[in-house]
């Protein structure tokens, strides 16, 4: 469990994207004049699969009301936002995004605006609250099972790489979607009382057990172990 709760999310990469880059509208939150990211995305003649640019005077004017969020929280399939502007916009976006959660995912841009736009549309959402269970999205049931199960082994080795405490502190895993039972994948053979703290000297997390993740060497990419496979596919 987290000593405290951090607000900002922590990008996950995944294997295969949750949004497809082309197809899924993504509308990107950035700090005023908006013309300047609009200028960028088109003298690079690519927009990094962002579909909209809304800056924060435009979204106050045109979307003030709860239904007028409502409207916007349903028009498109992602959120982005300008990581400098992050902490202003729960106010801004309301009830309708947290029911929704469809909270943006805070992006750099001031590095390279198209890049770090790809490299959130390839990722999902890890937020590490003040309780002692956290849900990520690894995925949807139209994926095909080895994708799926790729997904669920990079979110696995993510945790392991940013909770606090690394993989000695997971107590258990399971799988579910909205509207299923939880389907336990592994649970710790160690006690509660014997769980490892976070590591406030910035130790390195422990690596996931061999028989739940396996890190393929050749290209570096978290591969799912045969007894993972069986539950992605009863989901």
């Amino acid at each position: 469990m987290p000593e405290r709760a951090r607000i900002k999310p922590t990008l996950l990469p995944l294997s295969t994207p949750l949004h497809v880059p082309g197809e899924a509208e993504v509308c990107l939150f950035v700090k005023d004049p908006q013309r300047a990211v609009k200028d960028y995305f088109a003298a690079a003649g690519d927009s990094g699969g962002v579909t909209r640019v809304m800056g924060l005077d435009k979204l106050r004017k045109r979307y003030r009301t709860y239904e007028g969020k409502r409207e916007l929280v349903a028009a498109y399939d992602l959120f982005l936002a300008d990581d400098r502007i992050e902490l202003l916009l729960p106010k801004l976006l309301g009830d309708a995004f947290f029911r929704s959660k469809k909270m943006p995912l805070p992006v750099r841009l001031g590095r390279n605006p198209v890049k770090e736009a790809r490299r959130a549309l390839r990722s999902t959402r890890l937020t590490l609250s003040g309780g002692s269970c956290v849900a990520v999205v690894a995925g949807g049931t139209g994926m095909a099972t080895a994708a799926l199960a790729a997904n669920v082994a990079d979110v696995l080795v993510g945790v392991a790489a940013k909770a606090p405490g690394g993989w000695s502190n997971v107590l258990s895993v399971h799988l579910k979607t909205p509207d299923s039972v939880a389907l336990p994948i592994y649970s710790s053979v160690v006690a509660p009382a014997d769980l490892v703290k976070a590591d406030r000297a910035g130790g390195k997390a422990p690596v996931a057990p061999a028989d739940l993740v396996k890190a393929d060497r050749k290209g570096g990419k978290a591969a799912a172990a045969p007894p993972l496979a069986p539950a992605v596919a009863a989901v």
